[in-house]
């Protein structure tokens, strides 16, 4: 979805500083912003650069998303539920095997610094995002590294390997001081 949260103004700012480079920015899916992204995407400084494509069924993204050199993630800290957040797109990239470039921010920061398959930006900055995507852009062997470990990490970051994660915290819970008083209830 494209959204102002989500740090498309600023990722399109970067994009003109990252004007004469040989890279493309593509954003896809729905406007929720009345057209202002789509209005600012094309202007006529960033043709060649930004290329905007209609949503896609969920089923067909992974396709788009495993083309890709590298994800962006740019949550803006406009609320509690995106300074804390894990968005389903970090998982995604992930088991794409696609690099990521994301806000730092608390939880985000905290799963790329684990798993050393991203980098850092501050998605307020223009600047910022500008330089995330330079580095990831010229770095193709870092950009590969990234890759394999994203795609390593995704299988930590699973439904079955964090159900076992959760059942081990629930067995150590029902062995804790207590639990015996509580099972005679």
């Amino acid at each position: 979805m494209l959204a102002g949260e989500r740090g498309l103004e600023e990722l399109l700012e970067a994009a003109r500083l990252l004007r004469g480079r040989n890279l493309r920015i593509v954003l896809l899916g729905h406007d929720a912003t009345g057209g202002r992204i789509p209005e600012m995407a094309s202007a006529p400084d960033l043709s060649g650069i930004v290329t905007l494509l209609p949503p896609v069924r969920s089923e067909d993204l992974p396709r788009y998303t495993a083309g890709a050199d590298a994800g962006l993630i740019l949550f803006r800290n406009t609320c509690l539920n995106h300074y804390y957040s894990l968005p389903n797109k970090l998982y995604e990239y992930m088991n794409a095997g696609v690099p990521i470039i994301a806000s730092d921010l608390p939880e985000i920061a905290r799963v790329l610094d684990e798993e050393g398959c991203g980098l850092l930006v501050d998605p307020e900055d223009p600047s910022s995002i500008a330089r995330g995507i330079d580095r990831m852009a010229s770095d193709s062997e870092g950009r590969k590294a990234m890759a394999e470990k994203a795609r390593a990490a995704s299988a930590k970051h699973t439904w079955p390997a964090q159900a076992r994660v959760l059942e081990a915290l629930y067995d150590s819970l029902g062995k804790g001081e207590g639990s015996e008083r509580r099972r005679q209830r």
